[in-house]
């Protein structure tokens, strides 16, 4: 630890702290800062070292238990702060080999690592915000309601209430994605500027390259199965498969620019696809298929072995 190390992380917490606050002003850019809330500590880490990026965790979990009681400082905690100080450290292994290079972390341990991460830290922050799927319908039903009292337009309370079960179902899921998708942005962005600076010891190596084990997909597999189940249950398999989902998501998309490398069309088929993701959220589905398939089958080495013409 160097002289350095505990003000740099105190002042990367307090940093994100003061990005999660803005969804308190409720302004156009309040969202956007809160989703770069993780950034400071992903900086901190990557640039000074994990033990820095743990000290900023350990300030602004305090920060928001002081200002928003211990529930929020949890999932602070458990879905933002914790999982960051972690890739940041994973990220930052390496080995040497025989012939003297040197062998990183792999980007698809850390992701997979990660998405664990987030979906038993949603299960702990259901657990203590005690989430009751029934409950939350009947509040947002009847906040929906409230909203639209003063509208000129017929309420029907039945088509409110389908659609807030459809809200709340699909909840873990869409949560465990939206926090797997800071991680991943915020933990590229501190990199980046870290490296920037000149103080990323890691040799950046290409994002196409991020791939998950077989394994992976058959957790995936079981979870997304275990979230038909009705209950607690369901919800927990639920936020793995949510962050696993999205997880493959995005080995998916980093398997199609792997597979597109040689192709002439490349620049057309990405642009495609990044359109139809920023377009149709649903399209996520069909990059996580793409993933699933690259893990069990490993479609980039199929191609690689492919006999070229």
């Amino acid at each position: 630890m160097t002289r350095t190390t505990i003000p740099v992380g105190v002042g990367a917490g307090l940093a994100a702290m003061l990005l999660m606050a803005a969804l308190l002003t409720q302004t156009a850019v309040a969202f956007p800062l809160f989703i770069l809330s993780p950034l400071p500590l992903a900086v901190a880490g990557f640039a000074f070292g994990p033990l820095a990026a743990a000290i900023g965790a350990v300030t602004v979990t305090a920060g928001v238990a002081f200002a928003a009681g211990p529930a929020s400082a949890v999932a602070a905690l458990v879905l933002i702060a914790g999982p960051t100080v972690w890739i940041t450290y994973v990220l930052g292994l390496s080995r040497q080999r025989a012939d003297g290079t040197v062998e990183w972390y792999p980007y698809g341990r850390a992701l997979l690592q990660a998405s664990v991460m987030v979906g038993l830290g949603l299960i702990l922050v259901g657990l203590v915000t005690d989430f009751d799927a029934e409950r939350l319908t009947a509040e947002a039903v009847s906040a929906m309601q409230a909203w639209l009292a003063g509208s000129p337009t017929p309420i029907n309370r039945d088509q409110i209430e389908t659609l807030m079960k459809v809200y709340v179902a699909v909840l873990p899921y869409t949560t465990a994605a939206g926090a797997l998708a800071m991680l991943a942005i915020n933990g590229y962005l501190g990199a980046r500027v870290a490296e920037t600076s000149g103080r990323l010891k890691r040799t950046r190596e290409p994002l196409w390259t991020t791939q998950f084990p077989p394994a992976a997909a058959v957790l995936f597999l079981v979870a997304a199965g275990l979230a038909f189940l009705p209950g607690t249950i369901g919800d927990a398999a639920g936020a793995f498969a949510g962050a696993l989902g999205f997880g493959f998501a995005l080995v998916g998309l980093a398997a199609l620019h792997a597979l597109t490398r040689d192709s002439l069309s490349r620049g057309f088929i990405l642009a495609m696809a990044y359109a139809f993701v920023l377009l149709f959220g649903l399209s996520l589905i069909l990059l996580a298929v793409l993933g699933i398939a690259d893990s069990l089958i490993d479609l980039r080495s199929r191609q690689s072995r492919r006999p070229t013409s």
